[in-house]
C-alpha cells in the first residue's frame, strides 16, 4: 500500500488516536464527544438528486437557535476537540450562520464547514479551519442537473476566494449522469486553488433516494468499474504537492458487522436544528436515535450524561442503521485493535 492512501484524512484508523477515550468507553463510561456535529439548518437552496434527508428535515424543519448553540458551547465546550457544521439543508441559509462560526471559533477549536457554496463568505473561511464544497460535476450544465441550482458562477467564485484564505476540499459523489467528469472536476478544483477532491459514490439504498435517482449503486457501479476507476486514476494523476485526491469507497460497502454494537457513535454526535441530540449524523430522524432535546430535556451535558444515553447504548440494535455507515471504518478500527486486539498495541 502506498504511504499516501495510509496517511490521508479519510483513514479511520485516525479514531485511534483518541485510545484514552476509548479505553474508558470500551470500560463503559459515556465519554465526551470527540466532535459535535451541527445541523444549522434544515431547508436547503438546492434540489440535489440524492438527498437522503428531504423527510426529515421536511418533517423537522426550521433553523438551529443561538440558545441550543451557546448551550453547547457552555456545557460542553471544553471537552469537545472539534466542531463539524453541515446538514440537514444547507447550513449557510441560516440567517445567523456566519456569527455562529465565530462563536465556534472563539472556543478555540478548529471547525469543518460542509456546505454547498452558495452563501460561503471571505469571513467564513477565516472562522473555519476547513471548507468541504459539495460540487459534485465538472462543468455548469451537470450541476444544475443534479443539484437544481444556478448558482454555479457564484459557487465556483466563492471556491476560489475561500481557497486563498483556507484549506478548501471539494467533493464529488459518482453518479451516472457525471461520472466522466471526474477528471475535468478534478482539474477544475485544482485550478481552483483547493487543497484536495474529495472522489466517493453516490450511495443510493435509503428509501428517500433509492427511487428517485433511479440506479442502484451496487449493481451500476459493477458494470461501469473499469470507467469509473479510469476516471478516477486520471483525476489522481492531477496531484501536487499543494493538491490531493481522495477516494472513499469504502463507507458504502455492504455492511458486514463482525461486532455486535457501534462502538464509535458516543464520539460524534448531532444536534439538529430543534435541539435534538442525535446518536450519530446517519440515523437523524430515526426513531429510538433521539437522545434527548436540549432545553426540553435539560442542557446538552445533562441529556450526554443521562440514563437515556446509556440505554440506548446498550440496546441500540445494529440493523436500525444504514448499510452506508459514517462509521464503518472506525468500528472496524476499534474492534480489532481493543476486542480481537489484532494490533498488539503493547509493542511498538
Amino acid at each position: 500500500m502506498e504511504v499516501s492512501l495510509i496517511f490521508n484524512p479519510f483513514n479511520p484508523l485516525k479514531i485511534l488516536h483518541y485510545s484514552d477515550r476509548i479505553q474508558r468507553m470500551m470500560d463503559g463510561e459515556i465519554i465526551p464527544p470527540v466532535m459535535v456535529s451541527f445541523d444549522f439548518a434544515n431547508p436547503c437552496n438546492q434540489r440535489c438528486v440524492w438527498c437522503a434527508w428531504t423527510k426529515h428535515r421536511r418533517v423537522e424543519g426550521g433553523f438551529l437557535s443561538r440558545e441550543v448553540l451557546e448551550d453547547v458551547i457552555d456545557t460542553m465546550g471544553s471537552e469537545v476537540e472539534s466542531w463539524e457544521v453541515c446538514g440537514g439543508g444547507e447550513p449557510l441559509l441560516n440567517r445567523n450562520s456566519h456569527e455562529y462560526l465565530e462563536k465556534l471559533r472563539d472556543t478555540g477549536k478548529r471547525i469543518l464547514l460542509v456546505t454547498n457554496g452558495t452563501f460561503l463568505t471571505e469571513d467564513d473561511a477565516r472562522n473555519c479551519s476547513t471548507i468541504r464544497v459539495s460540487l459534485d460535476a465538472g462543468f455548469q450544465s451537470t450541476h444544475a442537473d443534479l443539484h437544481g441550482s444556478e448558482d454555479w458562477n457564484k459557487i465556483i467564485d466563492n471556491i476560489e476566494k475561500a481557497s486563498k484564505i483556507t484549506k478548501v476540499g471539494v467533493g464529488f459523489l459518482i453518479h451516472p449522469a457525471n461520472y466522466r467528469e471526474i477528471y475535468d472536476f478534478t482539474l477544475l478544483s485544482r485550478g481552483l486553488g483547493a487543497r484536495f477532491a474529495h472522489i466517493r459514490p453516490c450511495y443510493t439504498d435509503y428509501e428517500e433516494v433509492r427511487d428517485v435517482v433511479g440506479f442502484d449503486w451496487f449493481r451500476w457501479s459493477e458494470a461501469h468499474e473499469a470507467e469509473i476507476m479510469s476516471e478516477v486514476n486520471r483525476a489522481k494523476s492531477l496531484e501536487t504537492d499543494k493538491f490531493d485526491v481522495w477516494t472513499t469507497f469504502y463507507k458504502v460497502m455492504p455492511k458486514k458487522w463482525p461486532f455486535s454494537k457501534c462502538y464509535a457513535l458516543t464520539l460524534d454526535p448531532c444536534i439538529s436544528p430543534t435541539g435534538g441530540v442525535w446518536l450519530c449524523c446517519e440515523r437523524r430522524g430515526i426513531e429510538k436515535s433521539l437522545i434527548g432535546t436540549i432545553g426540553v430535556d435539560g442542557s446538552f451535558r445533562e441529556i450526554w450524561y443521562s440514563k437515556k444515553h446509556e440505554e440506548l447504548i446498550r440496546d441500540l440494535p445494529d440493523q436500525l442503521c444504514p448499510f452506508k455507515c459514517k462509521y464503518s471504518g472506525y468500528n472496524r478500527a476499534i474492534h480489532e485493535a481493543y476486542v480481537n486486539k489484532s494490533l498488539d498495541l503493547d509493542w511498538i
